[in-house]
């Protein structure tokens, strides 16, 4: 093939099967710890089913938005590792406990549902609406 740009990396096609030994490596692990703690079940299916939820919760907390900074962005290699760990540990918390929550107060609160959409709303009228409004004023104004 002609490319426009020069191939510096040569893969080995022999790496494919060194990914797939990793795959069966971890999932036959992942089967031994599900066997050993099947009281868990309940938590291992409850936070698979709201692993986007807990995904684009913890990218939020660590990245932000493009309207509003967070700690990702503000102590971008700033930190030592200790407080990276720490500071990721707590994300995991905070994305995990915000799932838990979520469902509980739903499962408790029925009507609790239309003011978590509403609630969404608003928070995506704010960042598109407002944040947009804030961020023209600051760039142009200041």
């Amino acid at each position: 093939y002609n490319f426009p740009f020069q191939v510096v990396i040569k893969a080995n096609p022999w790496i494919i099967f060194n990914q797939i030994g990793t795959v069966f490596i971890v999932l036959s692990f992942s089967a031994m710890v599900f066997s050993l703690t099947k009281k868990l079940s309940f938590y291992y299916a409850f936070f698979g089913k709201k692993a986007l939820f807990i995904y684009i919760a913890h990218l939020l907390i660590l990245f932000g938005t493009p309207w509003v900074d967070s700690i990702g962005k503000i102590y971008a290699k700033k930190m030592s590792l200790e407080n990276t760990l720490i500071i990721a540990f707590v994300i995991e918390l905070l994305s995990l406990g915000a799932a838990y929550f979520y469902e509980y107060s739903i499962s408790r609160y029925p009507q609790v549902k239309k003011l978590y959409i509403y609630g969404f709303y608003a928070f995506l009228a704010y960042f598109f609406v407002i944040g947009s409004i804030i961020t023209y004023i600051m760039n142009h104004v200041f």
